[in-house]
């Protein structure tokens, strides 16, 4: 074997090297961009786009219809109910953990326990390729969040950086 390999080196094949292919790359799990349009109780409800270190999986799951017929048993596609998505936001000096606050106490304000049915327009997950294009997205529609946390305060983590967690629930989502 290492001899073809040497030969292969010395041969001289002038300007028909094959090209490098990237038809069969993968897209990077550390890609990505998140994206908010149209989120009620924020200064500037237009779109946004927020540093997240974390995005869990998006997805839909359909229930089964069961019919029963004398010896048989069919499944057909039932109601469609898409999952809850967590979201792990850097807390920036810029104000992000105020701006998600904000858009979490447009729902449910603690402080006279009123909720509200507003929801975003669009949260998008936008994902990119390796020079930063557009290489696809996941939209997910009329969303509000259900939960949020801040991150655990603690000298012993000296390096780490503090974190808004979200979790969100949407009316339906695609992808493109």
């Amino acid at each position: 074997m290492p001899a073809y390999y040497k030969a292969f080196r010395s041969a001289n094949l002038g300007s028909s090297l094959p090209n490098l292919s990237t038809e069969l790359d993968s897209v990077r799990v550390y890609q990505f961009e998140v994206h908010f349009e149209g989120m009620p109780g924020v200064r500037n409800p237009g779109r946004l786009t927020l540093a997240a270190k974390q995005v869990s999986p998006i997805g839909v799951t359909v229930d089964d219809i069961l019919v029963h017929r004398v010896n048989e048993k069919f499944y057909y596609p039932g109601k469609p109910t898409p999952e809850e998505v967590t979201i792990t936001f850097d807390d920036l000096y810029n104000g992000a953990s105020r701006t998600l606050y904000d858009w979490f106490k447009s729902i449910y304000d603690n402080s006279d326990g009123s909720i509200t049915t507003q929801k975003a327009q669009k949260c998008s997950i936008i994902q990119l390729d390796g020079d930063l294009s557009v290489k696809g997205s996941t939209n997910m529609y009329g969303v509000y969040p259900k939960s949020w946390k801040e991150s655990e305060y603690n000298y012993s983590t000296e390096n780490d950086f503090h974190t808004i967690e979200m979790t969100l629930r949407c009316d339906f989502a695609d992808h493109k």
